[in-house]
Parts: structure tokens; C-alpha cells; sequence
């Protein structure tokens, strides 16, 4: 059975793509939602881990996404 969050953040992304012109395939929509469920899970992870001698700091930044167009304007 399919996740239908993950589809739901699939159509998400494909959709502000497409509200954005940038021309993204479904597929392609789908292996983003995957990849950034395992980067909050692996987030949470490392969250939880107890340190013995010092407080946990966020070393973590967002992720941003780029069109792979390679004309360097991408942020």
C-alpha cells in the first residue's frame, strides 16, 4: 500500500514546480519526497542521541533545491 503522505508531498513538490516553470517529471517529484523523508528521519535520529559531555547543537541547514540547469544563479 502506498504511503499517501509521501504521495501527497510528491504532488506538492510536482505542483509548485509547475507553478514555478520549472519542469520537473512526477518520477522525479516522488524521489525528492523519498530523499527528504530520509533526511528528517536521519535528523530526528542524531536529535535524539544523549551526549554525556556537552549539549547537542544543530550543525543540520536546509537543503535547497536547485533546477540543475548549471547556469550558477541557483541558491
Amino acid at each position: 500500500m502506498p504511503d499517501t503522505e509521501q504521495t501527497q508531498r510528491a504532488k506538492d513538490i510536482y505542483d509548485a514546480g509547475q507553478r514555478l516553470g520549472i519542469p520537473i517529471a512526477e518520477d522525479h517529484a516522488e524521489l525528492v519526497a523519498k530523499s527528504s523523508d530520509s533526511l528528517y528521519d536521519a535528523i530526528d535520529t542524531v536529535r535524539s542521541l544523549e551526549y554525556q559531555d556537552h549539549e547537542p547543537c544543530n550543525v543540520f541547514h536546509p537543503v535547497a533545491l536547485i533546477d540543475g540547469s548549471g547556469k550558477g544563479d541557483d541558491q
